[in-house]
């Protein structure tokens, strides 16, 4: 209702699989997924104008096929695909999610997976995933029967509702009230500042794969005494979330800085609860003068902490005016499909909220960690994206480096770019060294008369205004008996 006309949460995922997929035992596997879990049957109905949800006894969907294996290029068909079918607009009260199988070629097909947010998160696509490879597999065997009812996800509202009665939520909520109500100043991006007012959603993004050697020297540097907090992955997560803060810092100059964080706060119990568990909740640091990477990433282990002893609970970012950046670390593992190999690919919608994302995975299980980057387009420029990828690598590799190195001191520019500004803070100019200052002035003058000479509070003055005012200055102070290598005070409004 927010955003009625805009996919910001629309979660896309293409996954292509090397081998032939039976379109008959595809299907059959989808409609078994729905028949086992129940909210793949649910919808969003109004009533008196309030949302409520309601489970479906039955649901049946039959997923779209379509073959691109006459395509001269299959790839580049089906990305064409994916941009135009990425964007659509649920109708919540029919289904929330769309699927097709797409046929390559003879040996290749890819599976199209558009899951509405609401609904699902990154760990339900993973669920997913897993229950139809598997049913698939069933199916193959003649074994579908067997197979029962998934963790039903009333089980989790009603446990979620009982949590809400609780101390620990009270507390929980009084620690997020009082945190979001701070405003904090918004960041600017080479000069351009998000607003959440507007209504335009549209981001663009650009796919980084930060390389093997890079990824595994994170990896490492997670495990070293100082940086590890509690488990490798929480301690990757905060290398990353220190060289975000570093970089939005670089940018904006802001010293307090907060960035938006999914969680997963599945309980054991509902490990395989498919749905949308995780909360997004913001995630502050302060930055000091000589702050460093190793300062930073313990400042990043206290707020990672504090933010975990208060879930869970979704705060949300009230009004957009805590964050406009979120980092999402993801953690998510596929495996194959009935035997297959699979390659999975992760689409952007082509709109979002916020000024910029950082999603970080390792989805195709490569050892390679990928940085999805998605920007706003109306805050950054194409160029801008692309600069803010490698400003963001510089300070990673510093990082990586020199955990003792100062924020400050690390050169985020390259070399084209450091040219760039040199060339533009190249201001020097030869003048006539013979004359003095007032005499330059009355030169100018006479050149240029009508040319502005200088703007002060909305007024402005001409060479041709000035030169006579300046001339009743100078003769006031001969007749006060102010001459050459005399001391004159300037009395001036503090600004």
């Amino acid at each position: 209702r927010i955003w009625p006309d805009q996919s910001i949460y629309n979660e896309v995922t293409v996954f292509v699989i090397e081998g032939r997929v039976d379109r008959a035992h595809f299907e059959r596997a989808f409609q078994a997924a729905i028949d086992r879990t129940d909210l793949l049957r649910a919808v969003i109905e109004e009533v008196d104008g309030r949302p409520r949800l309601r489970l479906r006894d039955r649901y049946l969907y039959s997923p779209k096929y379509i073959d691109l294996s006459s395509e001269a290029e299959q790839d580049r068909a089906l990305e064409r695909f994916v941009r135009v079918n990425a964007g659509k607009i649920f109708d919540l009260s029919r289904a929330w999610f769309d699927t097709t199988l797409i046929k390559l070629s003879e040996s290749r097909y890819a599976w199209y997976l558009l899951l509405h947010h609401v609904f699902a998160d990154a760990a339900s696509m993973e669920m997913l995933y897993r229950r139809v490879a598997n049913l698939y597999a069933r199916s193959q065997e003649g074994a579908l029967e067997t197979v029962g009812e998934f963790p039903r996800f009333v089980e989790y509202a009603a446990y979620a509702q009982q949590h809400q009665q609780s101390p620990s939520f009270a507390e929980a909520q009084a620690y997020w009230t009082r945190k979001t109500a701070m405003p904090i100043d918004s960041v600017d991006f080479y000069g351009i500042a998000y607003d959440p007012r507007l209504g335009r959603k549209e981001q663009e993004r650009i796919r980084h794969d930060f390389g093997i050697e890079r990824s595994t020297r994170i990896r490492r540097l997670a495990r070293q005494a100082g940086v590890r907090l509690l488990s490798d992955d929480l301690s990757e997560f905060s290398i990353l979330a220190a060289v975000l803060f570093a970089f939005l810092h670089r940018l904006s100059g802001n010293d307090r800085i907060a960035i938006g964080v999914p969680w997963q706060n599945r309980p054991a119990r509902f490990a395989d609860t498919l749905g949308l568990l995780m909360e997004q909740d913001p995630f502050e640091v302060s930055i000091g003068e000589g702050e460093t990477f190793q300062t930073l990433i313990r400042k990043v282990h206290g707020e990672a902490l504090e933010v975990m002893r208060h879930l869970p609970y979704s705060a949300g970012n009230p009004n957009g005016r805590v964050y406009s950046v979120t980092l999402n670390y993801l953690k998510v593992s596929l495996g194959d499909f009935a035997g297959m190999s699979v390659r999975p690919l992760w689409f952007n919608s082509g709109a979002g909220e916020g000024s910029m994302a950082l999603n970080v995975h390792d989805l195709e299980g490569s050892g390679s960690l990928v940085g999805e980057f998605d920007f706003n387009c109306d805050v950054f420029t194409p160029g801008n994206r692309r600069r803010a990828v490698r400003h963001f690598e510089r300070l990673l590799d510093a990082c990586l480096e020199d955990l003792s190195r100062e924020l400050g001191d690390v050169e985020i520019l390259d070399d084209d770019e450091q040219k760039i500004f040199d060339d533009w803070n190249d201001t020097r100019r030869d003048y006539p060294l013979h004359a003095t200052l007032h005499q330059l002035f009355e030169e100018q003058a006479d050149r240029t008369p009508e040319a502005i000479a200088v703007v002060f509070e909305g007024r402005q003055l001409s060479y041709a205004e000035m030169d006579p005012k300046a001339n009743r200055l100078a003769h006031r102070l001969r007749a006060l008996d102010v001459g050459p290598d005399v001391l004159v005070g300037v009395c001036m409004r503090r600004c």
